[in-house]
C-alpha cells in the first residue's frame, strides 16, 4: 500500500484556511495507520477537517484529491482503516455540502465531480458490503447514499 501521502497533487485545490502543507497528506496517513476504533474515529475527524469543515458539513475542492487515496486504503487497508474510510466518504457524498464560494470548481459542480470520481470505485465497495460487521454496514449505507444522488 502506498506508504506516503506527501506526494499529493495539492497545488490548484482550494483547502481550508487551517490546513498546512501537511495537513491532508497526515490526515490521510492517519486514516491508513488507524488499527483500533478509537484510531479510525480520530483519523475520521482529522480528515473531515483537513477536507473542509465537519461542523459546518462542507467540504473544498481538495477532497477530490483525497479520494483516489481513500480508494487505496479501502483497496488494501486493514479494517479500521477502512471503516474511517468509508466514514469520511458517506458524509462526503450523503451529507456534506462543497464549502460556500467552491460549489463549482474548474467548471463542473463540485459535487458532482466528487460523486464521479467515488462510483467509479463503486464496486470495491458494493464488494465490502457483503459483511455484516462495522466495515460492511459502512459500505452499505455508502453504496445507499450513491443511489441517493444522481449522476450526471
Amino acid at each position: 500500500m502506498q506508504s506516503s501521502f506527501d506526494g499529493l497533487p495539492l497545488t490548484g485545490f482550494p483547502q481550508p484556511e487551517w490546513n498546512n502543507a501537511h495537513s491532508v497528506s497526515d490526515a490521510l496517513r492517519a486514516t491508513q495507520s488507524a488499527s483500533t476504533k478509537e484510531a479510525s474515529s480520530s483519523a475520521y475527524d482529522k480528515l473531515l477537517y483537513a477536507l473542509g469543515n465537519n461542523h459546518a458539513g462542507t467540504y473544498y475542492p481538495v477532497a477530490l484529491v483525497a479520494v483516489p487515496a481513500l480508494e487505496t486504503i479501502l483497496r488494501e487497508g486493514q479494517f479500521w482503516a477502512k471503516s474511517a474510510a468509508l466514514n469520511v466518504l458517506i458524509e462526503l457524498c450523503g451529507s456534506f455540502e462543497p464549502e460556500p464560494e467552491f460549489e463549482v470548481f474548474n467548471g463542473e459542480p463540485l459535487s458532482s465531480a466528487l460523486l464521479q470520481k467515488v462510483a467509479a470505485f463503486l464496486p470495491v465497495i458494493e464488494g465490502l458490503a457483503v459483511t455484516t460487521d462495522v466495515v460492511g454496514r459502512s459500505a452499505s449505507d455508502l453504496v445507499d447514499a450513491m443511489k441517493d444522488v444522481s449522476l450526471p
